[in-house]
């Protein structure tokens, strides 16, 4: 059986699993630890994914791993999610997974995903339309709640939300109508009749999750292989946020108990690498969020130690890592199969 791995890079060269906010990860220091012995690789933009790819997912013997890039910009997004899904219906194995990348600036689709996997997660409540709260309402939804879109990162459209006013307020706002505002009144008034119990009248994506209060902070994990990064990430003054703050303490160290859940998570995800927002709470710690490809690097990066797994035990190692190897020794090892921690589908 031969292998090959594809590394798949955007229309212009680049490979935005990003070092900053431009820089490739794709540097001498990756292509040093990529020990590709035995190992077919393969150079692509997507726009040579028939005339690269494809003919490679076609021989016979040749197990075909594809190591790609993702985008925050929702048009080049569905670009890649189409080619991408292609790939795995002719064979491919993809790192990180298709439904990795579903949920890549989705947290909609995430939170169905962490439920299947039984990730503890906040409980949450998913919205398609404004006459979806009356039925949560009835349902026993209880406020103060969390409203986010699917999309987004910084906690830029990240609210709390203290009633159903709030609530209401917040989907017109972010919900999209069925019938657009036209500056001709009349026809307006006919093109809601006309929809009227038929349609509903805003629709789109929203995730509430519960409000869990006193949280001073949350913890910015990054888990590479077997080896766990970690930042204190407190929140902003008067505000319930972590995410986005930028307040980070990397001097402070996890408990092994919150490195146990976080490596425990990426092998449930069934990932090489995995970046997570983990909160403490009375039920034990939870996954806000989770990404699995496009993440930055800064948890490496910042960290002044990292937790490594030896013999089944964590050992604290102080010393600096270089991002980019570590996702180069991970790709590898997982694609050699010294590591079960990929979702082979």
């Amino acid at each position: 059986m031969k292998t090959s791995l594809v590394i798949l890079k955007n229309s212009v060269g680049g490979f935005p699993q990003l070092l900053d906010e431009v820089e490739s990860i794709l540097t001498p220091h990756f292509y040093s630890a990529l020990n590709t012995d035995n190992i077919n690789v393969v150079e692509a933009l997507y726009v040579q994914y028939e005339e690269l790819v494809v003919p490679l997912l076609k021989i016979e013997d040749n197990k075909v791993f594809i190591f790609y890039c993702s985008s925050q910009h929702s048009s080049y997004y569905n670009y890649i999610f189409d080619i991408m899904m292609d790939a795995q219906s002719r064979g491919a194995i993809l790192i990180p997974s298709l439904d990795h990348l579903k949920s890549h600036e989705n947290k909609f689709y995430q939170e169905l995903y962490k439920a299947r996997l039984t990730i503890p997660t906040p409980k949450s409540w998913l919205l398609g339309s404004i006459e979806d709260i009356a039925y949560l309402v009835r349902s026993g939804l209880d406020f103060p709640v969390i409203a986010k879109l699917p999309q987004g990162f910084g906690s830029k459209t990240v609210s709390k939300i203290n009633s159903l006013e709030d609530l209401l307020d917040y989907s017109r706002t972010h919900l999209t109508p069925t019938v657009k505002p036209r500056k001709n009144i009349f026809k307006y008034k006919k093109s809601l009749k006309k929809y009227k119990d038929k349609y509903p009248t805003n629709t789109g994506s929203i995730v509430l999750q519960e409000f869990i209060p006193q949280q001073t902070h949350d913890w910015k994990v990054l888990v590479i292989g077997n080896k766990v990064f970690s930042l204190k990430r407190y929140t902003r003054d008067n505000d319930f946020r972590a995410s986005g703050s930028g307040n980070f303490s990397g001097d402070e160290l996890p408990s092994l108990e919150l490195v146990d859940f976080a490596y425990n998570v990426k092998q449930k995800l069934k990932t090489p690498w995995v970046s997570m927002d983990i909160i403490e709470s009375p039920r034990g710690y939870l996954i806000i969020e989770y990404q699995c490809i496009h993440f930055g690097p800064y948890t490496v990066t910042s960290s002044k130690q990292h937790y490594l797994l030896e013999d089944n035990s964590w050992r604290l190692v102080k010393a600096p890592a270089i991002y980019e190897e570590e996702l180069a020794t991970s790709l590898i090892s997982t694609i050699r199969g010294e590591s079960s921690e990929l979702a082979v589908k």
